[in-house]
């Protein structure tokens, strides 16, 4: 099933997440990546950025803007796949949207109403699917 994750649902699809403490928790395994808190906020504000692999979201070469607000850093694989190029904000390491099959997760919280479709094609990318 297509799904979308921002900001915490990155963190929670993610391998695991090593806290200040010490502490490493095992998370759900679904994209490639390790996520450690910080003590500094990492990002925060309005982000801009332009897609540069066709999604469930969008299509290559449209720009979207959102926000993004964490106080940790995702640490993905070296061979993960990225939906996004930021333009402004942070994300992970100048790109973000990391995809794994139908997924997509982000640091990044979109504005419905940059998307030129709104959530459209998504829905209907979840419609065919369940119809499979």
């Amino acid at each position: 099933m297509p799904t979308i994750a921002e900001g915490s649902g990155l963190v929670y699809l993610s391998r695991s997440l090593a806290m200040n403490d010490g502490a490493l928790h095992k998370l759900a395994g679904v994209i490639p990546a390790e996520v450690r808190t910080t003590d500094n906020l990492q990002a925060l504000g309005h982000s801009e950025f332009e897609i540069v692999q066709d999604c469930a979201i969008a299509g290559r070469g449209e720009r979207l803007r959102g926000h993004e607000y964490h106080y940790s850093v995702a640490e993905p694989d070296r061979d993960a796949r990225f939906a996004y190029k930021m333009i402004r904000g942070t994300g992970i390491h100048e790109c973000d949207g990391i995809v794994e099959s139908n997924v997509i997760a982000s640091y990044q919280h979109i504005h419905v109403y940059s998307l030129r479709h709104g959530f459209d094609g998504f829905v209907g990318a979840a419609q065919r699917y369940s119809r499979s």
